[in-house]
């Protein structure tokens, strides 16, 4: 199975996305398994070197040229993401990765390394995991929207919530998103922050 998603009509995932976000959105390993993963700290790393390139043409392989709305001279937006689950940061890191306007810069396994690497990167948008070990998404956004305000925060579960407001949007979050559900609609939300992050940068330099 290939999960595919459309930005603008485009196809912009490899081929492993599928496999991760389909059994991973669910949570589906065994409780003594994630029990056994949930007990790990010191998981958080800075990505040094990385590499920021176009989505691949499923047809033939190739590069696709992209019409991209924002503007070319803007920086990437620079983006955290807080997940205990290694394989789910590896599929946002790859799918992020494949538009020029994103560039990961670090990833945390639970909400204390998450507060850690937002102190140390001070990423644009954090990817922020609600259920997680030692500190859970809702308490971390809480405190890194407290001492570093200016970061963004877009919470992520398996779980859909039917009330108007999740608890990690009382706790500061901009957005709710479900975990191989809402990918258009999260790629399409911090496409319009990389959109207002450039008018910002050009109103100041006008």
């Amino acid at each position: 199975m290939v999960w595919v998603v459309l930005v603008h009509g485009k196809a912009v995932r490899d081929q492993q996305v599928g496999h991760a976000l389909n059994a991973l959105a669910c949570k589906a390993e065994p409780a003594a398994d994630l029990g056994h993963a949930r007990g790990r700290l010191g998981c958080g790393a800075a990505q040094d070197g990385v590499a920021v390139q176009g989505p691949l043409n499923h047809a033939g392989g190739e590069r696709t040229t992209r019409s991209a709305k924002s503007l070319p001279s803007a920086p990437a937006l620079r983006i955290l993401i807080v997940d205990d689950h290694a394989s789910v940061r590896r599929v946002f890191r790859d799918l992020l990765q494949e538009r020029r306007e994103f560039v990961v810069v670090g990833d945390a396994c639970n909400g204390l390394e998450g507060i850690a690497q937002a102190r140390a990167l001070r990423p644009d948008v954090i990817l922020m995991d609600i259920s997680m070990p030692h500190m859970d998404g809702i308490e971390a956004t809480r405190r890194i929207r407290a001492e570093l305000p200016f970061i963004q925060i877009l919470g992520l579960s398996s779980q859909l919530w039917m009330e108007p407001v999740h608890p990690i949007e009382e706790a500061g979050a901009s957005g709710y998103f479900v975990k191989g559900v809402d990918m258009q609609r999260l790629i399409e939300h911090m496409l319009g922050i990389h959109a207002s992050l450039a008018l910002g940068l050009q109103g100041r330099t006008a």
